[in-house]
């Protein structure tokens, strides 16, 4: 089984060792007794619960504030991943596919894809020089309408002064 990245880490809450939690899944899928992977080490979840647009995860063996900050901005691996509708997919599946804005024009290909607390971002390098133009898009459907893994490309419509960066 693959190992899939499941989420990452925000800030401590609390004096508890709560910890803040940007989920890549659906957030049903985290509840207490589930296991994760955070650098090579398994942490077993022992408490969930909802905060704003994240979740609050309680981590066994983590009482304190203090150890819960060292978590921030680390990711979250597991092995048991959740299943996916056919709609669905990962979010490091999208690295490699072609860049197609919504003419039809090559934009480049998704090098990266980075998980931020808002949205996560495609990482779009225009060629293979290290020197070409790369953009970073927010992965939102306003600007990301459409992602097809069987023809190998994810369409753009990137806001108006980026679509030359293939020149």
């Amino acid at each position: 089984m693959t190992s899939r990245k499941v989420g990452s880490f925000g800030k401590a809450h609390g004096l508890e060792g709560e910890i803040k939690f940007y989920p890549l899944v659906d957030a049903d899928w985290f509840k207490a007794g589930t296991e994760l992977k955070v650098e090579g080490r398994p942490y077993t979840i022992t408490a969930v619960r909802d905060h704003q647009d994240q979740l609050l995860l309680s981590i066994e063996g983590i009482r304190k504030r203090d150890v819960a900050e060292t978590f921030r901005n680390l990711v979250a691996w597991t092995d048991a991943p959740p299943e996916l509708d056919d709609a669905e997919y990962w979010l490091e599946d999208l690295v490699g596919l072609r860049a197609l804005s919504v003419d039809g024009s090559s934009l480049g290909l998704v090098t990266e894809v980075i998980v931020g607390p808002a949205q996560a971002r495609l990482v779009i390098q225009a060629g293979s020089d290290p020197g070409t133009r790369r953009m970073e898009i927010p992965f939102v459907e306003e600007l990301v309408p459409e992602v097809n893994l069987d023809t190998g490309t994810v369409v753009l419509d990137p806001p108006e002064g980026i679509e030359g960066i293939a020149e």
